[in-house]
């Protein structure tokens, strides 16, 4: 089964085009997905969030079982938001990492610069060697910090 081995799912296309594609997630992907979701709330939109607890609430629907999904769900939910809220009360900033590789130092200098030109800046990038390849580690803030950061001095939400 796709979901014990920790897979993501399933897509099946029409080779000919015909019918849409067809897409399965298990359950784990979805979860998954929320928690990283959670953790930069106002950067991820809400049709990414309610999709996959939509998601979640057919399948427990077609299973019949509540129980093990609704602590799965909440923790997914919670955990992270709250993480997220406990980093920025502590002076923390939230960024978001990514690992990025390149066939060249001169393709990763063009990427980072590109970026840069098109006002989107990273907090800090790292450049590596390694063997064949030049591995670029970037960190990007999150619009999620600075909401953050005004709910807890302002005590006002913008989702009131």
């Amino acid at each position: 089964c796709i979901r014990d081995r920790g897979r993501e799912g399933i897509v099946m296309k029409d080779p000919e085009y015909r019918v849409p594609p067809l897409k399965y997630t298990t359950g784990a992907a979805n979860l998954g997905d929320i928690a990283a979701g959670m953790r930069f709330f106002f950067d991820e939109g809400r049709s990414y969030l309610y999709s996959r607890i939509l998601r979640e609430a057919f399948r427990a629907y077609e299973a019949g079982s509540l129980d093990d999904l609704a602590e799965k769900l909440g923790r997914s939910i919670l955990e992270p938001l709250l993480a997220s809220i406990e980093e920025v009360e502590e002076g923390g900033q939230l960024v978001e990492e990514f690992t990025l590789r390149f066939a060249s130092r001169g393709e990763a200098e063009e990427f980072l610069a590109f970026y840069e030109s098109v006002g989107a800046p990273l907090l800090y990038y790292r450049v590596e060697e390694a063997g064949a390849e030049v591995v670029v580690r970037v960190a990007k803030a999150k619009e999620t910090h600075d909401e953050f950061a005004r709910i807890l001095e302002t005590g006002i939400s913008p989702l009131d």
